[in-house]
């Protein structure tokens, strides 16, 4: 038969004829040995188990190695991680240029600050569409790094971990850990509660608060927040502190929303909004009870424009004390009801009922 046997040990039978042969004749002669030596029996069976656990186990660490190794291939080239690999307690700095990264490198803490160099502004995500958001090197970068994105969390339920303040916006913003491990943050609504379960999706999802769902799944005359004007570039309308619009109408491909200022406008029904409120609404109230806490916002002394020359503003200039005539911009647009958008503006059509003055 012409036996062949795997490795130099030779301890098992690789050729496929002669081990099907040599189990057919003692397979029946095996089972009877087995059944009379009970306690080797268990033994034998208690060793295949151990191996095949211990090989399961092998497979898994393997799996994982190769895993990071992919994750630190992928990883932008300009960052500087740390060592740590948990995201609790660490730290990322955002620096421009080369020549910045080189000095946060030398002052960090390696064990848990990592630095990212970042080449120039970055792209202002606000007038752009999503390819040209996809294609720019920068975002890229800080996607990769924060392991976030653009909205694509779709019918994956999640859970609100916390409700923090957010020093760069009027309004709370919402920690959730979706139920695939990721966590992200979104812009928190008014009556949101830690432990809530929510979710964003197209089919089948409930218009309860903080659910996100396509205007075309949404009932008449619900109050909504964090519109999208174009799908899937992410919420535009109605996402500072205490606002909201409310869906109208729908008729087509559009539907007819009421916005904050009080204009009426024809929002595309596949685009996404979020049920509720937007959290915060006691910003309006807010005090700043001294210049300081405008200059914490970056804010400096402004100087009035008719206390200028006529060459700095044309409010300035006149013989004592001018009143600068009828109010205007530096450029020398005016103010208080001059109305600045193009007449030959593309979106004009899908504005239904202009604001109330």
């Amino acid at each position: 038969m012409n036996p062949q046997f795997q490795g130099q040990t030779k301890e098992k039978l690789s050729s496929p004829k002669t081990q099907k042969s040599i189990e057919n004749s003692l397979n029946d002669h095996f089972e009877v040995w087995l059944n009379n030596n009970i306690e080797i029996a268990k033994y034998l069976l208690n060793e295949t188990i151990n191996r095949s656990d211990e090989r399961i186990r092998r497979k898994k660490e393997k799996d994982l190695k190769k895993n990071n190794l992919i994750k630190k291939i992928y990883l932008p080239g300009k960052l500087a991680d740390c060592s740590q690999k948990v995201t609790e307690g660490s730290e990322l700095f955002i620096v421009e240029g080369d020549s910045a990264g080189g000095s946060a490198k030398q002052a960090r803490n390696r064990q848990f600050q990592a630095i990212l160099a970042l080449r120039g502004k970055i792209l202002n995500v606000a007038s752009s569409t999503v390819d040209k958001m996809e294609q720019n090197k920068e975002l890229s970068d800080l996607k990769k790094t924060l392991n976030c994105g653009t909205r694509d969390k779709f019918n994956i339920e999640a859970e609100v971990i916390s409700i923090e303040y957010d020093p760069n916006r009027t309004a709370f913003i919402a920690l959730l850990k979706y139920s695939d491990g990721e966590k992200r943050y979104i812009i928190a609504q008014n009556g949101l509660h830690v432990g809530q379960k929510i979710i964003s999706g197209k089919d089948d999802v409930s218009p309860e608060l903080g659910n996100s769902l396509p205007l075309s799944a949404i009932p008449l005359g619900t109050i909504i927040s964090c519109i999208e004007l174009t799908p899937s570039k992410g919420a535009s309308i109605a996402r500072s502190a205490g606002t909201f619009a409310q869906l109208m109408a729908r008729d087509g491909k559009y539907a007819s929303v009421k916005l904050p200022s009080g204009e009426t406008r024809l929002i595309l029904v596949n685009c996404m909004a979020t049920i509720g409120t937007i959290s915060n609404s006691d910003n309006q109230l807010l005090v700043y009870g001294k210049a300081g806490r405008s200059r914490w916002l970056g804010r400096r002394p402004r100087t009035r424009p008719v206390a200028m020359n006529p060459v700095d503003h044309p409010m300035g200039g006149g013989e004592g004390r001018a009143s600068g005539g009828h109010p205007r911009s530096k450029n020398g647009i005016p103010a208080k009801g001059f109305k600045t958008r193009s007449k030959n503006k593309i979106s004009n059509r899908l504005i239904v009922e202009r604001r109330k003055k």
